[in-house]
Order: C-alpha cells, then sequence, then structure tokens
C-alpha cells in the first residue's frame, strides 16, 4: 500500500551520518548551540540521546519518533528512560517539562 512505501521513506530520513549532520546545520540555524550544550553538560548523553532530545525539542511525540526513526514505543520509551537517567533526572520527573524550560517555552 502506499502508507508502507511512505514509512519506508520516512524511516529513512535520519539512515545516513551526511543526512543526520544537515539536519542538525538546520537545527542549529532555529536553536543554536543548545544541543552542543547539552552534550558538555551532560557527557554521558548519546549520539542517539541528542537525536531525540532534538526530536522533541521539535515537538515530536514519541509515536512520531517511532515513525520517524523506525522504533518500537518500547524502543522509544526505553530511550526516553536512558536520557532520563544520564541526565540524572528521578523516574517521576517529567522529560517533557525539561525539554520545554530547556528551550523556553
Amino acid at each position: 500500500t502506499v502508507y508502507i512505501d511512505v514509512n519506508r521513506h520516512i524511516s529513512n530520513i535520519f539512515s545516513t551520518e551526511e543526512q543526520w549532520q544537515h539536519f542538525l546545520e538546520e537545527f542549529k540555524d532555529c536553536y543554536g548551540n543548545i544541543l552542543t550544550d547539552l552534550q558538555e553538560q551532560y557527557p554521558r548523553l548519546t549520539a542517539t540521546d541528542i537525536q531525540a532530545i532534538a526530536l522533541y525539542i521539535l515537538g515530536m511525540d514519541n509515536s512520531d519518533i517511532c515513525l520517524l526513526l523506525g522504533l518500537s514505543q518500547r524502543t522509544v520509551w526505553s530511550r526516553r528512560q536512558r536520557i532520563k537517567a544520564r541526565i540524572g533526572m528521578s523516574e517521576k520527573e517529567s522529560l517533557d517539562k525539561w525539554i520545554e524550560e530547556l528551550v523556553g517555552v
């Protein structure tokens, strides 16, 4: 079906390092050095953590990220939990609220 073809293309958007770097350049134009600053402040964050944070900053929810990156809901949920642990956030704290504060929403 058409949906499957579209889904395959969407999930390949970040499939290469070149595509990811192009995204980061455009992201930086809009949000400055926020991702670089995060990596310096929280050196335990991985490249996939930074990718997820960038997408959350853009307002994407878990379902959007699953579709975009071709991941399962469980994988995205686990990634959120790892991000929280790496930035020293408790289980009860909200990652969404932290991201809103990060970008000044």
